[in-house]
């Protein structure tokens, strides 16, 4: 019994070894006003930022810049109510 009960805990994650995170394991988020979220969105890195919102593009260059990949915003209304992208079918 003892052995059964090790065993589990001994094998490095199915999918991709030690270390690695499952896709349903992220988050994916949508910021609003990302300058001044820019401390909460750096305690999010390891999850997908999806999307960016503030009325000031210039002034969030700079969080814009980190994220390339997320869509921008002038208005977290349109932001809200857009389809999100995904590559399921």
């Amino acid at each position: 019994m003892v052995a059964a009960s090790l065993a589990p805990s001994s094998y490095p994650h199915v999918l991709g070894g030690t270390g690695y995170q499952a896709p349903s394991d992220t988050l994916t988020i949508a910021a609003v006003a990302s300058r001044h979220g820019r401390n909460y969105l750096d305690g999010c890195k390891a999850e997908k930022i999806v999307a960016l919102c503030d009325l000031d593009h210039n002034y969030s260059a700079k969080v814009f810049d980190t994220y390339p990949t997320a869509r921008r915003y002038h208005d977290y209304r349109e932001m809200s109510t857009r389809k999100p992208r995904t590559s399921m079918p």
